[in-house]
């Protein structure tokens, strides 16, 4: 029996993007590499301005008309996306690649039917006549957890709470049972009940569906709980990653240690202050030289001011520090070939 790794179904290599600046334009996402298995859940965390959501909209070739990917490569089953035509891209959007939203009602028409924008996504990607479109869709919504399917088809938008909402737009993103998922921050307006419901449905669809998921989130609690391995944004750039329960529970990089110090959770001790991360990220054209997180760093020294580090792998894991936690140098002989860690 073979123990090889599959082959990805998502290859990320050197995606740059621009952003308009005073200088003409400046980088905003800065060489970002990755893999994805197939069935694999992976999450993308980071401040607010880490580039998340920018990296998203490129591999889904969204970007606004003002930005641009500069160079890289994003390989799905072995094609390059950068290099289709508009037309090519639209049969693969939604087919092969898609994208729950971080907002459901900004991602639904409000003046049509959920049925009527199911259909019309269905029937785009696939010959189908519109009655078999149409019951597609009430097994649909009926997967995702909305009860009385048939007469729901013929709500308005407005017409759904928010975790409905949710549902309908995670419902349109399988409809064509794509290969690879990118779900940008889909929990973020939900109350926590209804942000455990609908991980675990996301969890369960994909699950059963084969589907590779890409998680972008500022909720490191949400990572946690969905996500097998984690990857790091600060400043456009990965700075770690890692399976997803060693790094909160060892984190590498003094920028990954900082979120989870300044996440409040129920154990919180609301006696004591919540550690705050001084300072604001970069904006694009203005990083420091040298290491982007340094001028926030309580552990930067000459070096971090020079040479802005690269990531580098460390067994299962990858970090870009000049000065990581002091127990990374252990790691490699650590016991994480097991996959399990002791933090």
């Amino acid at each position: 029996m073979s123990n090889s790794v599959p082959e990805p179904v998502l290859s990320v290599r050197d995606l740059q993007v621009s952003v308009p600046s005073g200088k003409g334009e400046t980088l905003a996402v800065r060489g970002v590499d990755f893999d994805l298995q197939p069935g694999a859940r992976l999450g993308l965390v980071g401040e607010s301005g880490s580039g998340k959501s920018l990296t998203a909209l490129a591999l889904m070739r969204m970007l606004p008309p003002s930005l641009r990917i500069r160079a890289g490569q994003v390989l799905l089953d072995g094609r390059d996306l950068l290099t289709l035509s508009p037309r090519e891209m639209c049969d693969v959007r939604g087919r092969e690649i898609a994208m729950i939203y971080q907002n459901p009602m900004a991602a639904l028409n409000p003046v049509l039917t959920i049925g009527a924008q199911l259909v019309e996504g269905l029937r785009i990607h696939s010959s189908v006549s519109r009655s078999t479109a149409r019951r597609r869709a009430v097994e649909l919504l009926g997967d995702v957890g909305i009860p009385d399917p048939g007469r729901r088809l013929d709500s308005y938008p407005y017409e759904l709470s928010g975790g409905m909402r949710q549902r309908v737009v995670i419902a349109m993103a399988l409809s064509c049972e794509p290969s690879v998922i990118i779900a940008d921050e889909p929990t973020t307006a939900l109350d926590v009940t209804t942000q455990a419901r609908v991980l675990a449905l996301l969890r369960q669809l994909v699950s059963s569906h084969g589907t590779a998921v890409i998680l972008i989130s500022h909720d490191l609690e949400v990572a946690a709980e969905f996500c097998e391995n984690v990857q790091v944004m600060y400043a456009g750039k990965l700075v770690e990653r890692s399976p997803s329960a060693e790094l909160f529970a060892y984190p590498l990089h003094p920028y990954t240690k900082a979120l989870l110090e300044s996440s409040c959770v129920l154990t919180t001790d609301l006696t004591r202050p919540i550690p705050v991360i001084p300072g604001q990220p970069p904006q694009p054209g203005r990083f420091p030289v040298g290491c982007a997180f340094q001028p926030r760093c309580g552990q930067a020294g000459e070096i971090c001011t020079d040479h802005d580090p690269v990531l580098e792998q460390m067994h299962e894991r990858s970090v870009a520090c000049h000065f990581p936690h002091p127990g990374a140098s252990t790691v490699a002989g650590s016991g994480l070939e097991g996959g399990s860690f002791d933090g």
